[in-house]
């Protein structure tokens, strides 16, 4: 038979809407990634140690943009634990609209660089972007804060959130010691991983 068709004014608006809609039905916790390096790694990474104890979903491949993450927010099944979500930039506003609509429970920032400057000014431009995320946080989630970075490290939003601290620096939560290439070892606090 003849398939129904729904007209609307903009398809890329439509798939925001209604992502936002099931985000708010859907119990997991969302854990938002971004940053300059490592997004992808530090999502497969966190994927790959939380599927060994939580059910646990991500973003697939590099679905992190205003389209592609909208739509991985309808492969979050009610029974999952977790969503691990990369969130990527290419222009001013884009990790504030993509937080809004995944709404995430705890946030990393892997760092903050002029590796991929594109659209933005600076390296002040691009953390004010990423910032966003910990902006979103504020008062109501948890930001994991890499200590090494020292214009994350310094933001005044930090004050503001629940924080984790880790890196190489003795005041950091989990703090990483040593690392050692040979054996692919990395110790931190005390314990070999």
């Amino acid at each position: 038979g003849k398939k129904d068709t729904v007209k609307v004014e903009s398809v890329k608006q439509i798939i925001k809407e209604l992502s936002a809609l099931y985000r708010k039905m859907i119990k997991c916790k969302i854990i938002g990634i971004t940053g300059s390096n490592g997004k992808t790694t530090t999502k497969e990474m966190l994927f790959h140690v939380l599927s060994n104890f939580y059910r646990t979903s991500c973003t697939k491949g590099n679905y992190n943009s205003t389209i592609g993450l909208p739509l991985s927010i309808f492969s979050i099944s009610n029974d999952d634990d977790f969503f691990v979500a990369e969130i990527g930039m290419n222009q001013k506003g884009e990790i504030r609209e993509l937080v809004q609509i995944i709404q995430p429970d705890l946030g990393v920032i892997t760092n903050v660089s002029e590796a991929h400057i594109g659209n933005f000014k600076n390296q002040n431009d691009i953390l004010n972007e990423k910032i966003e995320l910990f902006e979103y946080l504020s008062g109501k989630g948890v930001a994991f804060v890499n200590m090494n970075d020292s214009l994350i490290s310094r933001h005044r939003i930090i004050e503001k959130c629940k924080v984790v601290k880790y890196g190489f620096n003795k005041d950091c939560n989990y703090r990483s010691q040593h690392f050692n290439c040979i054996s692919n070892e990395i110790n931190i606090n005390n314990y070999k991983f």
